[in-house]
């Protein structure tokens, strides 16, 4: 337990990157979008509040590539690192996707920041009551930070060549994909299948690939090298 808090407090000591990078990407995001919502006649929305999303991708390859032979330099092992990264992101999620929350909600109550502005509140992803949306908010945070966790797991077990492969393999799964749906005119199917689908129950079916991420993670870093 001792080694995993320390893996813990080793994530935290990046606060550049835990904090302040993620918090001042949305904040320039958020400051654009309120000048621009002022030359705007009717009301405003924009997905900037996905930059943290994104950065959270970003977090999860980075740390986990920088950090994983500095803690097993200092004595943890390979299981007490991957509890401590997922533990300490879990608790940066909740921070966040309840940060996100509140400012929807001062959003929502301000009119859009007096400009009809929907930055924080969004429809669809905004459905529902609050711990439906501190839900979706947490689902999307854990999804993108592990989906760059396994990615790093590749890069530290098969190094270059093993990213390639895996983006090559993704590329082509998702062209054959695209060309199977255009083909077979299944667009409209899929989207009748998701639109089924509120966004608190999406969030729920979006663990399960959370969770294969994660056991995946996991097997590649019992197996890696330092």
């Amino acid at each position: 337990m001792n080694r995993t808090a320390g893996v813990i407090r080793t994530f935290y000591t990046d606060k550049t990157n835990c904090f302040f990078v993620p918090y001042m990407i949305l904040l320039s995001s958020f400051l654009v979008n309120l000048v621009v919502s002022f030359f705007m006649d009717e009301g405003y929305y924009t997905g900037g509040i996905s930059s943290i999303h994104i950065f959270m991708f970003v977090l999860g390859i980075l740390f986990s590539v920088q950090s994983f032979p500095l803690v097993l330099g200092f004595g943890a092992r390979r299981k007490d690192f991957f509890a401590g990264t997922v533990l300490a992101f879990l608790m940066l999620s909740v921070v966040n996707s309840l940060l996100l929350v509140v400012l929807g909600a001062i959003e929502q109550a301000s009119g859009g920041w007096g400009q009809e502005l929907h930055f924080f509140h969004l429809p669809y992803m905004n459905d529902g009551n609050v711990l439906v949306q501190f839900w979706v908010q947490l689902t999307l945070m854990t999804h993108l930070f592990f989906s760059g966790f396994v990615i790093a797991a590749v890069y530290r077990r098969f190094g270059r060549i093993g990213v390639w492969l895996l983006s090559l393999l993704l590329f082509v799964a998702g062209t054959v994909g695209v060309l199977l749906l255009t083909y077979y005119e299944a667009w409209t199917k899929v989207w009748n299948w998701f639109d089924g689908y509120t966004a608190g129950e999406a969030a729920s079916l979006l663990w399960v690939l959370t969770l294969l991420y994660l056991g995946i993670a996991y097997l590649l870093f019992r197996r890696t090298t330092v």
